[in-house]
C-alpha cells in the first residue's frame, strides 16, 4: 500500500512539475516572441498567394468568371 502512495506522489510531483513548467512556457515573453514571428511569417505566405491569385487569375468584374491562361492557351 505504501509503495502504491508513492508511486502516485511521484506521479503527482512530475505533473506538478510539467503543468508548471508549460504555464511558464506560455506565459514567457519568448514564446509571444515566437507566436509574432509565426504569425507575421503565416500573414506574408497568405498576402504572397493573394498577390499571386490576383496576378494570375484574373476574374471579371461581376467576379463570376475565372481566366486562366496556361502555356498560352486559354482554360
Amino acid at each position: 500500500m505504501a509503495d502504491a502512495k508513492t508511486e502516485k506522489q511521484k506521479v503527482k510531483e512530475i505533473t506538478d512539475k510539467l503543468e508548471e513548467g508549460l504555464k511558464e512556457l506560455f506565459e514567457s515573453e519568448k514564446y509571444k516572441s515566437y507566436l509574432s514571428t509565426i504569425w507575421i511569417r503565416k500573414y506574408r505566405e497568405r498576402s504572397a498567394l493573394k498577390t499571386a491569385e490576383s496576378e494570375f487569375l484574373p476574374v471579371n468584374a461581376a467576379g463570376l468568371s475565372i481566366n486562366i491562361n496556361i502555356a498560352g492557351y486559354d482554360i
